[in-house]
């Protein structure tokens, strides 16, 4: 029971993560036409972006956290590995990145 609701939590906050980073990436999009200091523009949102990705890793943290401590003490371990829910997270934002650049590539024709 314990194991679902982990992988549930990291599913929805892999998935509000990455609605946060497709507007992100759709508030840089749309800055970007309005100045000429893109490289400044883009640091701020690859920042902005770990920002996110860290506070949504802590998110998964505090929300598995009790469970997989409640786990360890019975002796069973099925709640998933940090580095399993740093990847699905960084999916995420990749694919939300990639998404809003294939998004708005098509937008632009």
């Amino acid at each position: 029971m314990i194991a679902g609701s982990a992988w549930l939590s990291i599913a929805l906050v892999a998935a509000v993560l990455a609605v946060c980073v497709l507007l992100v990436m759709r508030l840089r999009r749309t800055i970007r036409g309005r100045t000429s200091m893109r490289l400044l523009l883009n640091t701020l949102a690859a920042v902005m972006v770990v920002m996110l990705l860290a506070a949504g890793f802590g998110a998964v943290e505090i929300l598995v956290g009790p469970g997989a401590t409640l786990q360890t003490f019975y002796g069973l371990s099925r709640v998933p590995a940090p580095q399993t829910e740093l990847l699905i997270l960084s999916g995420a934002c990749a694919a939300a990145a990639v998404g809003e650049l294939v998004l708005g590539k098509v937008i632009a024709r």
